[in-house]
């Protein structure tokens, strides 16, 4: 199995990736995760093209890090790629492969203010030990986010759930939750669409671990 994979092995991916070491997707190239399929990566991924899923498509990550490039995008089963219910990026700190790699790292590729990059249909956050946003990068969630296990640190930037609405955050408590830490510039969860229409809009934070103090 290859480490990276380039335009030629993408146009296969269902069949190539079902359990693959680690992912790269090249400017320009997309693939897309048919409904059903249950794809496994244990390596890290560098995605700088489209990763797209279908619904009821999952993709289990377990490497180190994730990172989606400036052109990046993570469409979904619909026409503008967006609108759609799409799979669930799910990030596991259980490698089976090379064991526990601790804290996870996810370059979300998305900037709040602009509205513009990368954007996850469905997340879900099964690392008992957490998954912080990178240097300079935001993430969009357009659907579901849901805790399975462990926090979510914002690391200094900021979340995004909902597309056009609030969408809707799951599996949360005083133990699993997002951690949007004590900076000023930075940190912050949107809910988008809030609205009397949309109903109770839930923002599950803490400043630290140890401090659950939802909203």
């Amino acid at each position: 199995m290859k480490h990276l994979f380039y335009l030629s092995f993408l146009l296969f991916l269902p069949l190539l990736m079902r359990a693959q070491q680690g992912v790269y997707i090249a400017p320009g190239a997309r693939i897309q995760v048919a409904s059903g399929e249950i794809v496994s990566i244990y390596g890290n991924v560098v995605n700088d093209g489209g990763f797209g899923s279908n619904q009821t498509s999952i993709i289990n990550f377990y490497g180190k890090s994730w990172s989606n490039g400036s052109g990046a995008t993570l469409p979904d089963e619909s026409a503008n790629g967006f609108s759609g219910k799409g799979g669930l990026f799910r990030f596991s700190g259980n490698n089976p492969l090379y064991g526990n790699p601790g804290a996870q790292q996810l370059f979300g590729g998305y900037n709040a203010s602009s509205r513009l990059g990368a954007t996850f249909p469905n997340f879900d956050d099964n690392n008992r030990l957490g998954i912080l946003l990178s240097d300079l990068s935001d993430m969009k969630v357009r659907n579901n986010l849901n805790f399975s296990s462990g926090h979510l640190f914002l690391n200094g930037w900021n979340l995004v759930v909902g597309n056009g609405n609030p969408g809707t955050i799951t599996g949360y408590s005083d133990q699993p939750f997002i951690i949007t830490g004590s900076s000023i510039a930075g940190g912050f969860v949107y809910r988008e669409g809030v609205s009397t229409a949309a109903g109770k809009v839930v923002f599950p934070i803490g400043t630290p671990p140890a401090t659950y103090a939802p909203a």
